[in-house]
């Protein structure tokens, strides 16, 4: 199991929820690949400084990741860069745990994350 934060520092507390999430793989020098062809995938973590996902991609930390995912289904989506911190195969054959975190996330869409996890572990008695 991935944890970057052996010694329970983390800096925002997390839920596990699954979620979709669409992403596409930053690269300068071709351009960004198109969200409508973008590849998805499933979190298994979320916080308000990034989350853990089940994907079929293998990718090496610091690749870019531009991510899109709602929290609600009725609620805003939310688009923000993203960098990989750490991947590992999963028990699933072709498929990777991998962890990204958002430092450029808007100030209003952290609040919005932080808040929706708070609620979540609120709910289920965590």
């Amino acid at each position: 199991m991935i944890d970057n934060y052996p010694d329970n520092s983390r800096r925002f507390e997390r839920a596990v929820d699954t979620i979709a999430v669409n992403y596409r793989v930053v690269d300068f020098e071709k351009g960004l690949d198109d969200f409508g062809e973008g590849m998805t995938a499933s979190t298994l973590e979320l916080s308000a400084g990034g989350m853990k996902l089940r994907m079929s991609e293998r990718f090496a930390p610091r690749t870019l990741l531009d991510l899109r995912y709602k929290l609600r289904s009725d609620g805003k989506e939310i688009t923000v860069l993203s960098v990989v911190v750490q991947t590992e195969p999963s028990e699933y054959e072709g498929m990777f745990y991998t962890v990204v975190e958002y430092p450029m996330l808007s100030d209003a869409d952290r609040a919005e994350v932080d808040h929706y996890v708070k609620e979540l572990n609120k709910r289920r008695g965590n």
